[in-house]
């Protein structure tokens, strides 16, 4: 899913313009010219928008000046190795997890000045699984902020009608994709495309349920185990008997839901103001949403944790995390740091509030002081604005942050961030599902080539 499920066709002009831009003096930087340079990956235009206020709020407080860059998730990663070898590296990256230990391995990142930001503010204050992402040796690789995890959507009306338990299992999902498909309804929505990060996101959120973890105990790739083999077996038939045909990705998916097309959908938070006629990007539009713009939401559930007959509950998780350059005067970008994990952290948390639950609850007099703060953010940008509370309730708020808690992800609690990145990157997992659903592979066939790449990426 990553960040870019929220960014519209147009903004690939953008990103080319900045990634571009990225390659000449001015789009890096260095506090020692007394400025800040702080690259982002939330690029909408209101988010850039909202990020500079809030950067300026700090530049009035502190005198130190700020420019924001933004840089489409697909780009960063490239943009950032330019940067690096020419020498103009930002001052702060903000990026999500799956690139943090690839950039501290190759000291683009200064650990040791992030892991002090984490000291200062206080290491207990933060979600320990958000740490725990962003560990090397016992260090804290970039400072995590905030956060989105992947959901299980459902309607509870037709769950209700039917007498199903909700999809919190292996087992829950397979009953209700078989008892709710058919041809008006389908049965569960996830990623199937080959060119869409969602399609490895989805699986990934299934795999680890089901203690398909990439990456076993004694720091090996084991891919070619039984619990993965499963989870190809019932993703593919998943995708092929139930889901809605075709080539899936996060904007189809979300459309057909909306439309009230689907029984399930795997998808992340971000669809919270969508799903409540909040957005001028997408709205509901099933047939008893023309009287009722949140009989949809109304309508649905969703389940956080879930687990298969192997694994434990748990939830993928997405989260942003401020990095400071290895390149820069580190004691501004500190600065900034902590300002934006304390005065500043409402006003980034509100940025995209639906998607952004954060990773430091609170401080140590008050733990849950910036979840407090969060739950009355207000979402949308279409009609009038709603707080996060009134859109989740207060179980849902509970229900968010018990998910955080558990929040993982392939390899990079086990230090293989960069071979996700490059898994990622090849599309290995879509691919080898795709090849399964088309008949070509047999689900243990499937995890086999995926083992064989990633031992191949493994040694590059």
């Amino acid at each position: 899913m990553l960040l870019s499920r929220r960014v519209p066709a147009v903004l690939a002009v953008v990103a080319a313009v900045l990634l571009a831009t990225a390659c000449f003096p001015g789009a890096g930087g260095n506090s020692k010219d007394g400025k800040i340079t702080f690259w982002t990956v939330l690029v909408l235009p209101e988010q850039i928008k909202h990020t500079q206020s809030v950067l300026d709020d700090f530049t009035a407080e502190t005198g130190v000046e700020t420019e924001v860059v933004a840089i489409d998730p697909g780009d960063l990663n490239t943009a950032v190795t330019n940067a690096a070898a020419a020498g103009d590296l930002p001052d702060i990256l903000f990026h999500t997890v799956d690139l943090t230990q690839g950039w501290a391995g190759d000291g683009i990142l200064d650990v040791k000045a992030a892991d002090a930001v984490v000291e200062s503010l206080g290491r207990d204050t933060f979600n320990p699984a958000a740490l725990e992402l962003v560990d090397m040796g016992g260090r804290s690789s970039a400072v995590p902020t905030d956060g989105w995890g992947e959901v299980v959507f459902y309607r509870k009306d037709l769950f209700e009608q039917a007498g199903l338990e909700p999809p919190a299992t292996f087992d829950a999902i397979d009953k209700a994709a078989r008892t709710l498909h058919d041809k008006d309804t389908a049965g569960l929505l996830a990623g199937t495309s080959t060119s869409t990060p969602y399609t490895q996101q989805s699986f990934e959120y299934l795999a680890l349920a089901n203690g398909c973890n990439l990456i076993d105990d004694d720091g090996e790739i084991a891919f070619d185990t039984p619990q993965c083999v499963e989870v190809i077996e019932r993703y593919t038939e998943w995708m092929t008997e139930f889901s809605a045909g075709g080539a899936q990705d996060e904007l189809t998916t979300r459309a057909v839901y909306l439309s009230g097309g689907a029984a399930m959908m795997l998808w992340s938070t971000h669809l919270y103001d969508e799903l409540n006629g909040l957005s001028t990007e997408i709205s509901p539009s099933c047939p008893k949403c023309k009287d009722d713009p949140r009989w949809l939401a109304k309508n649905t559930g969703y389940v956080q944790r879930i687990s298969g007959p192997d694994g434990e509950p748990v939830q993928f998780g997405q989260t942003l995390n401020l990095g400071i350059s290895a390149r820069t005067d580190t004691g501004p970008a500190k600065e900034l740091a902590e300002y934006l994990l304390t005065d500043g952290y409402t006003g980034l948390l509100g940025i995209a509030p639906e998607g952004q639950f954060p990773m430091r609850p609170g401080e140590a007099d008050d733990p849950e002081v910036y979840i407090d703060s969060w739950k009355d953010l207000e979402v949308g940008d279409k009609g009038t604005p709603q707080p996060m509370v009134d859109l989740v309730g207060e179980d849902g708020v509970d229900s968010v942050a018990d998910g955080a808690a558990s929040f993982r992800r392939w390899g990079v609690s086990d230090g293989r961030g960069e071979l996700v990145q490059a898994l990622y990157g090849e599309f290995v997992v879509p691919k080898a599902l795709q090849q399964v659903m088309e008949g070509t592979r047999s689900p243990k066939e499937a995890a086999e080539q995926v083992q064989q790449r990633a031992e191949e990426l493994d040694l590059d």
